[in-house]
């Protein structure tokens, strides 16, 4: 008997030992869905540990199609039991993911479906006002708001991410009162209750049609602003001069939005994005060259407008630079894509530290990147071919010599530049290019080669499958944000295990 009662206490599990905190800490590092569809089943003390108040700060639900409806449903539920210990709310949610103004009705889904999944979300808002605790709400810019009034409920609210394209954004009376530090506000049209938005406010992302109604009159309101971002606004160039009224503006992205003429006047900047698909008109040209050759206090830069296919040479002005992503929307970049013909022109590299490029741009340059000296991670914004890839009709056979040396070339920098700590390929969104034997070859080859260095790739991620689409909202767990995301939002190397 004695024995069957040892070998009975040496089945037990060591989870049997460990105190209740401990394991509370180790449930947080499985998602939601693990949570409660696995750990919770294991017996009634999992379960109970599931719940626990600080394993229920941060919700998060991604669901697109006809299951979107029960899964809110069941979020509903979900709040108005727990609404009181959730702190963060993010949410995708939404029959389809087609544009309601470029896509026929067929393909926006069964409009009963879109309605229940509008009062469904609703309700689940209601909640979360009626708990008052949420300190972060971040919507993605297909789940629909039909009624923002709850807002006005959160005295805690820091963040706030909320509005769709296709419907009219109405922010309720006492919005202006609340300790915002982070807004984006997306909508055909922004009405606010209040006079003003919160001064509080240090970081701005406006999108769509909407930002023409809260723009114009509130820029010079906001004294404590530190990053402005506007996405496909279309606003006059005249309305930004504004920009020049705000002492601690420190970063600038301008996305689908004409050049003001007034950026080479905002020295004070440290990060800027600029891109563009449509056309640059030559005023607006020069108004890129003046800035790259007056904002030397950068540190990070994105850059991508069409039809400009190399950087401007005025970058080489940009000594303090620390991270550069540049790519060509729409069109193949030069292959000189990077201002290194002189030797002079080369000292602007050497305190870079994070770089994206487009393959034909790196392998071209690998001469030049060798300056770099304290580069630790080089980003490919497209995968790389062997061979030029964007011929219509590529030639059978072997590539030149000159393409065989180029490529043969890069592979040996990646190997050999000892401050590159990792290397990453980040497929076209559009389209995911094949990954070539060649390119295999060329991998593997590498890794054998420098098994310290960390090969990354991200690829296309359907954004019903992702919710880092503001930097603000904590990524799940084993996944990587894009390159242009990384380098312009990580304030450290992302994790490369």
């Amino acid at each position: 008997m004695a024995r069957r009662g040892t070998s009975s206490s040496a089945r037990r599990s060591i989870f049997h030992y460990l105190p209740d905190d401990i394991l509370v800490r180790c449930l947080s590092f499985l998602t939601h869905k693990h949570r409660f569809k696995v750990a919770a089943l294991v017996c009634k003390r999992f379960r109970q540990l599931c719940l626990a108040p600080q394993l229920l700060r941060c919700v998060q639900l991604a669901t697109v199609g006809e299951h979107a409806v029960p899964r809110c449903s069941g979020l509903v539920t979900f709040m108005r039991a727990h609404a009181q210990h959730v702190h963060r709310l993010t949410l995708h949610a939404c029959i389809s993911e087609a544009q309601p103004d470029e896509a026929p009705e067929e393909e926006l889904g069964d409009p009963q479906l879109r309605q229940e999944l509008r009062q469904a979300l609703q309700q689940c808002y209601a909640a979360l006002g009626a708990a008052g605790a949420a300190e972060e709400v971040v919507l993605s810019a297909a789940t629909p708001v039909a009624d923002a009034a709850w807002l006005a409920s959160l005295p805690r609210l820091r963040v706030v991410w909320v509005g769709t394209d296709d419907a009219v954004l109405e922010l309720p009376a006492g919005f202006s009162q609340l300790q915002l530090r982070e807004a984006g506000l997306r909508g055909s049209a922004v009405r606010l209750a209040d006079p003003c938005l919160p001064p509080s406010l240090t970081r701005l992302h406006l999108a769509g049609n909407g930002a023409a109604d809260v723009l114009p009159e509130q820029l010079p309101r906001l004294s404590s602003l530190l990053a402005l971002e506007l996405l496909d606004t279309r606003l006059p160039s005249e309305v930004l001069s504004g920009l020049t009224a705000l002492p601690n503006l420190r970063a600038l992205q301008l996305d689908g939005q004409a050049l003001p003429s007034c950026l080479p006047a905002l020295t004070q900047l440290k990060q800027l994005e600029l891109h563009s698909t449509e056309e640059l008109l030559g005023s607006e040209v020069e108004t890129v060259r003046s800035a790259l050759a007056s904002l030397t206090g950068l540190a990070c830069l994105v850059f991508g407008c069409y039809p400009l296919l190399s950087l401007p040479r005025e970058a080489t002005h940009l000594v303090g630079l620390r991270r550069l992503l540049f790519f060509t929307p729409l069109v193949p970049p030069s292959p000189e894509g990077l201002p290194l013909a002189a030797p002079s022109a080369r000292p602007w590299l050497a305190g870079i530290r994070w770089l994206g490029l487009p393959f034909v741009v790196a392998a071209r340059s690998v001469p030049a990147l060798r300056a770099a000296a304290q580069l630790e991670y080089l980003g490919l914004v497209d995968v790389p071919v062997l061979g030029n890839p964007w011929e219509e009709e590529p030639e059978e056979g072997e590539p030149s010599e000159e393409e065989a040396a180029t490529w043969q070339r890069f592979w040996a920098f990646c190997a050999e530049h000892p401050p590159l700590r990792a290397l990453g390929l980040d497929a076209d969104e559009a389209e995911e290019a094949e990954l070539t034997m060649p390119l295999l070859d060329a991998l593997v080859a590498l890794a054998q080669r420098r098994p310290a260095l960390a090969i990354r790739r991200t690829p296309a991620r359907p954004l019903g499958q992702q919710l880092d689409w503001c930097r603000s909202s904590v990524r799940a767990r084993g996944e990587f944000f894009h390159l242009w995301e990384e380098i312009a939002n990580h304030a450290a190397l992302p994790d490369l295990e």
